[in-house]
């Protein structure tokens, strides 16, 4: 049974989690066989996805941030917060990817630095930076 090009192609993007077919040899002409032992092929990035834990921790910190009044959106607390694009933050949570560790360090110090905070919070911001350098050394021990 031969198929086309662009029928091969559809099969290993959708099937085989194959990101993109570089070349496939013909068999006859401009069709091509099933046999795939001459394609060339790129397998899709794994992104690593966010643990429960750090799940818990980001909702936390931008929880606590909005209460205190230092973000109004989650636009806000990615860009003034961790440093990244306003969509940063969505993009974790919708697509369930793990946080960049530039990301969450930046989180971890930028809440160091705040001023103003009132004594009852003060503590709840305390262990949140404790909770953040925790789960920090955590993920960068994963490459020692």
């Amino acid at each position: 049974m031969k198929f086309d090009f662009s029928e091969i192609k559809k099969f290993l993007q959708e099937k085989a989690d194959i990101a993109k077919v570089v070349s496939i040899s013909p068999s006859f002409g401009s069709e091509f066989t099933t046999d795939l032992s001459n394609a060339t092929l790129i397998p899709k990035k794994k992104e690593p996805t966010m643990s429960d834990e750090e799940l818990q921790f980001l909702e936390l910190c931008q929880k606590l941030l909005r209460k205190l009044g230092f973000i109004k959106t989650s636009y806000d607390f990615s860009e003034q917060f961790m440093g990244k694009s306003k969509h940063y933050y969505s993009m974790l949570l919708s697509e369930g990817r793990q946080c960049s560790i530039d990301g969450l360090h930046n989180l971890i110090k930028n809440i160091e630095t705040l001023n103003d905070v009132p004594a009852t919070s003060s503590k709840y911001l305390d262990d949140l930076i404790e909770k953040g350098n925790k789960l920090l050394t955590k993920r960068l021990l994963k490459y020692f």
